[in-house]
Parts: structure tokens; sequence; C-alpha cells
């Protein structure tokens, strides 16, 4: 999603260019993070990559991974959560992190939290530089990758995988106090799960939010009867905040 449609197929020139004008015309047609294996796909090595980078044209953001610093500036406080996910696409950014993202929470966190798969270990091992703190949850469990999972723009043509609204409440849910996934170590407080069901009635209000989208997600991890029995209170009880 964040990368600019660039092939060699399309653009037969390229090859009759030097190895540093192939780079240079790469970083001008491109958006959002470019990794080696981009470079490598138009034939460009790493001398001339740490060329143009000493000419300032791109920036190492993370081992392998490049950006320009147009691209840089414009990407905004998300920047490090897209470059995670340019070096590891698979990971998914999840709970408070993406409530945050979606505006269904009222608390600030100092970390953010992601879904990996085992593959990639512990965690994403982004480089020595990269000291954004981030707690992974491994999982085997293919659907909590996929499923309520979408690509959004954070600005400079970078993108990051986050849970759509519906999943985070899905997961709100999960790993609260009032949810069932005893084996999270930080665990939601029922207060913050409240709020994050009290924020999704307000989107539902404006249609931005879709409860039995929720449901449905839940009923793929096999507890839709338990959301629903948790939100059906909070839902009937609280009165929609005005559109701001």
């Amino acid at each position: 999603m964040q990368k600019f449609n660039f092939e060699k197929e399309e653009h037969p020139l390229i090859e009759k260019l030097t190895m540093e004008a192939r780079a240079e015309a790469l970083v001008a047609g491109w958006k959002g993070f470019i990794t080696v294996e981009d470079f490598a796909n138009v034939d460009v090595n790493r001398v001339a990559i740490q060329k143009i980078r000493s000419r300032g044209l791109i920036e190492n953001a993370a081992w392998g991974v490049y950006i320009s610093p147009e691209a840089r500036a414009e990407a905004g406080p998300l920047y490090d959560l897209a470059l995670v996910n340019a070096k590891f696409p698979r990971a998914v950014f999840c709970l408070q992190t993406a409530a945050a993202f979606h505006g269904i929470t009222q608390d600030v966190m100092e970390e953010a939290t992601a879904f990996v798969p085992r593959s990639y270990g512990a965690g994403p091992k982004m480089g020595r530089e990269f000291t954004v703190p981030i707690d992974y949850i491994v999982t085997r469990r293919e659907s909590v990758l996929e499923k309520g999972v979408e690509w959004y723009e954070v600005g400079g043509g970078c993108a990051a995988r986050i849970t759509t609204p519906e999943r985070t409440l899905v997961d709100m849910f999960r790993y609260s106090t009032r949810g069932t996934e005893g084996n999270y170590d930080a665990l939601i407080e029922a207060e913050a799960y409240r709020v994050c069901v009290e924020r999704c009635v307000d989107l539902e209000d404006r249609g931005e939010f879709d409860f039995d989208e929720a449901y449905m997600i839940a009923a793929e991890f096999d507890f839709m009867d338990a959301l629903i029995n948790s939100t059906a209170d909070i839902r009937h009880y609280y009165t929609p905040s005005p559109a701001p």
C-alpha cells in the first residue's frame, strides 16, 4: 500500500541509466519507505544506495529501510509504527495503540502494542537506533493477524497496519478484566474498556462504527455472546455525545 508502482518493465529507459541514476529515479517516484529489496528490483546495489544517502537524498530509517527527507517530514507522529511495518509487514498494532489511533480511549499510552507471528521471534529486530518501546504479543493464530486489520495512511506515503475500530473493541474486551484472555500480563482495566464501548457508541451514532461487525469478529474468536452481553448494558444506558 505504501509503495509507488515502479518496475523496470514499465520504465524501459531505467536500464540505460547508471546505477546511481537509477537509485535517484526510484527515490523521486517513490512514496514512503524504500527497502534494500526495492532497490535491488531495479538493479541498484548497496554502494549506490550509500552514495545517494551521502548526498542527502535518503535517510537510513532502520536496518535495510530508507526514506526521503520529504516523506519523513510528512509522516507525522505514527512514523515509527509505519517503520516497523515497512520492515515487518505482518505486525499488527492493536489494543491501546489502536484505541488511541481511532479515538476510543482516554488513556495516553507510553508504549505501542502489536501482535506478531511466531516467525518474528520475541519481536521484530529494528536495529539499535530504534528505541521506541513496543510490547509485542506473539501469536500462532492467523486470524489474529488478519481479521479486522487494515493499512492506514499516516502521512508521507507511509502506512501502518492497525486493527479496525470494531476489531479494537473486540481485543479490548479479550484482554480486559471482563474478558477471557487471562494470559496477557497487562490487562485492560474495566473502566478503560467501558470508556472504549461508550466511544464506539459515539462512533456508531456518526455512522463510523458497526457493533454487528464487532460481534462477527468476536465470533471468529469464539466469544460473540460474551461480547454482546458485555456491551449490552453500556450501550443501553449510555447517551451518545454530541458530534464534535
